[in-house]
């Protein structure tokens, strides 16, 4: 499928005429509108993450709705004789709410099921997964616990640095360190 066949429906209806126009924008600046079109947007282990936009590879309210139809019908496939519910957790990052809103769910209802069904709140969870790539990256790479933090998504260093003390009971950097002296 070429560049130009995963923008044009991204043009019409049902896409709203707000994000026909943000996408028509596009065209002004090329590289952002083949970083936003070139592919899907991938579910990965903490759920799904990206740069918030229009476009197929972007966080919004059609590739979320999107997703969440396709996991519905595959759980409805696979249990043809059960009560499918999906369920879309959000957090406090810009628009999360929304966007859980808009793909069918209550705010209230998402963190009871999920809490039900792990024993952990959806922000908790989030924030385990978000840290538990902390230590990969701070393991694998030799990025600054600075940048290791703003991949994750804390723009606060030293905020990323007590969550990350309180959630191990080590410093990011000792973590490091120990890591480094294992290998060596």
């Amino acid at each position: 499928m070429s560049l130009e066949d995963r923008i044009n429906p991204w043009l019409k209806t049902p896409f709203d005429e707000e994000t026909r126009k943000k996408v028509k924008a596009l065209y002004r600046y090329p590289n952002e509108l083949e970083d936003a079109f070139y592919k899907d947007l991938e579910f990965g282990t903490g759920g799904m993450r990206g740069v918030m936009g229009v476009g197929t590879n972007r966080v919004n309210k059609y590739t979320l709705g999107k997703s969440t139809q396709g996991l519905s019908i595959h759980l409805k496939k696979c249990n043809p004789k059960e009560t499918v519910k999906t369920v879309i957790a959000y957090d406090s990052r810009h628009q999360s709410k929304q966007l859980a809103k808009v793909v069918g769910v209550s705010e209230d209802y998402v963190g009871q099921y999920f809490k039900m069904l792990t024993g952990i709140n959806p922000q908790d969870y989030i924030e385990y997964q978000r840290m538990e790539k902390a230590v990969v990256l701070l393991r694998t790479t030799k990025k600054s616990i600075q940048d290791v933090g703003k991949n994750i998504g804390y723009k606060d260093t030293a905020y990323f640095c007590r969550r990350f003390k309180m959630m191990f009971g080590i410093t990011a950097r000792k973590m490091r360190n120990r890591e480094l002296m294992i290998n060596s």
